[in-house]
């Protein structure tokens, strides 16, 4: 890659962290994306491009985010539930990042910044939505039930989706990446008994089915998440 390709990708890197600060001006955050996606076709620059430069230059492209457990206010967790851990482990693989529980009530969420950022995003807001999906006559058994149908059905789901890296290069950068910043990630399977209610559990599928699986980036900190932290 010559000098003035890479020259602009990085204008191009530049011009989308501004559209994407929240503390920009709404007309100065558009123009940046405007000017962003004009430089790209421009030169025929696909984001994957610009990602990589990122990757290989930028020493806090990497980074992670700590995601409070916090879809019931005030609860304090002996142990985290099989069903989110389920859906945090499934959340990070679409976005190409990896996942890691710290304690009973955190997920930490390891990445690409940008990637890092929309898990977290997404993953706080599944978690929300499934359990306020709960059937309000549920019980303790049928309210796991339901939890754990709509996340299996949502894992499935994610799983087909496609990831934001355009092709399997960049995935392999990415891993390589968090794995030389953070170390190799390794997941054990968690053995969770048949749901002993049936039918709530039947309900969680079908919520599952249907619940938005893509809700997009939010417009503000929405979630409460603290910025993404970067190994020093």
């Amino acid at each position: 890659m010559n000098m003035d390709h890479t020259a602009i990708l990085t204008k191009v890197k530049k011009l989308l962290a501004v559209s994407e600060d929240s503390r920009a001006n709404p007309n100065e955050a558009a123009t940046a994306a405007r000017q962003a996606q004009a430089l790209l076709k421009k030169y025929n620059i696909d984001m994957a491009d610009v990602i990589a430069v990122d990757l290989n230059t930028n020493k806090e492209a990497i980074g992670f985010n700590d995601v409070p457990l916090d879809y019931r206010k005030g609860k304090v967790y002996r142990q985290m539930p099989a069903w989110v851990s389920f859906l945090a482990t499934a959340v990070a693989k679409a976005y190409d990042c990896e996942a890691a529980a710290l304690g009973p009530g955190t997920i930490r969420f390891f990445g690409y910044s940008a990637d890092v950022q929309i898990a977290s995003w997404v993953y706080s807001y599944l978690t929300r939505a499934i359990y306020r999906a709960v059937p309000k006559d549920s019980g303790v058994a049928g309210s796991r039930a339901f939890c754990l149908g709509a996340t299996r059905m949502v894992c499935a789901r994610l799983q087909q989706t496609e990831a934001p890296s355009t092709g399997t290069a960049l995935v392999v950068l990415k891993k390589s990446k968090i794995e030389e910043t953070f170390g190799a990630f390794t997941y054990q399977a968690r053995e969770v008994a048949d749901p002993m209610d049936s039918l709530k559990y039947a309900e969680g599928i079908r919520f599952g089915s249907t619940i938005n699986i893509n809700p997009g980036r939010p417009v503000e900190n929405d979630g409460g998440h603290t910025p993404i932290t970067h190994e020093r």
